[in-house]
Parts: C-alpha cells; structure tokens; sequence
C-alpha cells in the first residue's frame, strides 16, 4: 500500500505543471544551444570557403609571379621591361610610327603653314 502511495506521489510530481515548466524551460535552452551550434558551424564553413577561395588566388598569385621573375630574369626579359616602363631605346634606335592607310590620307605635313582663312575654314571641315 505504501508502495502505490508513493508511486501516485511520484506520478502526482511528474505531471504537475512546475514540473512541466521545467522541463519546457529545458527544452527550449537545448534549442537555444543546437541552434547556437547550428549558426556557428554554418559560420565556420562560410569562413573555409573563403579562405579557400583565397588560398587559391594566393596560389595563382604565386604562379604568376614566378613566371614574372622567370621572364625578367633573362636578358631579353629585363630589357623588355626597362623599354616598357621607361620608354628608352638603345643608341641609334629610331622611333617608326606606322599609320593606318586612313590616317596616312589625313596626315597634314608639319612643315605646312596655313594662312588665317585657312585655318578658319579647316574648323568646318
């Protein structure tokens, strides 16, 4: 008989409402926490991505600048560079501007003078 008294005390207990709040209150930390982890393993990943992404272009970077310092390491390579960023020739280089066949039609002498009416005219044209 003592045994079924405490057996109702105890389902009494279990299904009491502070009971069940507490266990609802439980319930929604655990949520709180999986979703928590939830976020910051979606985070993580986002981030690998990225620094993949990254690692990728660095690698590319690496490529391309060996292949740069490959090129510039040659003879030909330096003096291509030297002529590309300081526009210099060697002595007794000249300079050959080649024009297409319509520039070479409107090409004016240099040596050319043209008069006041000449010139106005020319704004017309």
């Amino acid at each position: 008989m003592l045994n079924l008294h405490k057996r109702r005390r105890i389902k009494k207990a279990l299904l009491s409402w502070p009971t069940f709040i507490v266990l609802l209150l439980l319930a929604v930390l655990l949520s709180k926490a999986t979703f928590n982890v939830y976020t910051e393993a979606r985070i993580t990943r986002e981030k690998l991505a990225e620094r993949q992404e990254y690692l990728e272009n660095l690698a590319k970077r690496e490529e391309s600048l060996s292949k740069e310092l490959e090129r510039l390491q040659s003879e030909r390579g330096l003096e291509a560079e030297l002529r590309r960023q300081f526009e210099v020739a060697r002595e007794g280089e000249e300079v050959i501007v080649v024009l297409d066949s319509n520039e070479a039609a409107a090409a004016v002498p240099l040596n050319e003078k043209k008069n006041l009416w000449q010139q106005f005219i020319a704004l017309f044209k």
